[in-house]
């Protein structure tokens, strides 16, 4: 009979293969999307980038943490130090992502919509990480449960982001070539 945690394993392995399918998917995308900045103008071009890593990065974490959990021959203590310090190393980037998005948020205010998707969730999502990566090395099975939330959360966070960027860029291009038109 397959361990405790071999069976929460097997029990969520459609949802890893749809969520990194979904991650992997999602992030060529934002190489499409990112295609899009070409023309923009040296300062605008490393503004938004400072938006864009953060979207790229939930993607790969989604896409990371799928991969790593359909290893076959995973053991809740492999798994619980990998998302510990998974988990860890994302809380310091998003420090990092954090203070190049302030340098960068132009003149505009933040609004609460803004901290809530591109600040608040994402933090969430990575204590959901370490939280489950701890949770593992203690014994409860139940964390990989905590994984699940966490890949979703990034998932959708990442989505509405591209969104908002994707708009942003376009609203962008629309008012140069209005402006060029215009000469």
């Amino acid at each position: 009979m397959p361990d405790s945690f071999a069976q929460a394993l097997h029990d969520w392995q459609s949802f890893y293969l749809l969520t990194g399918g979904a991650a992997a998917t999602l992030t060529g995308l934002m190489f499409v999307a990112i295609s899009l900045t070409a023309g923009l103008t040296e300062r605008s071009a490393k503004g938004l980038r400072a938006w864009l890593d953060p979207t790229l990065y939930q993607f790969v974490s989604a896409l990371v943490i799928a991969l790593v959990l359909l290893i076959p021959t995973m053991t809740s203590t492999v798994l619980g130090i990998l998302l510990s310090l998974w988990g860890l190393i994302s809380v310091g980037l998003w420090v990092r992502v954090l203070r190049r998005m302030l340098e960068h948020r132009g003149e505009q205010p933040l609004d609460v919509l803004d901290w809530l998707w591109y600040r608040v969730l994402p933090l969430a999502s990575h204590f959901l990480i370490l939280g489950a990566g701890i949770g593992l090395l203690r014994g409860v099975v139940q964390a990989v449960t905590l994984v699940a939330l966490a890949s979703l959360l990034l998932l959708i966070v990442g989505i509405v982001n591209a969104w908002d960027l994707v708009l942003e860029i376009a609203q962008y291009r629309a008012e140069k070539s209005r402006g060029q038109r215009e000469r």
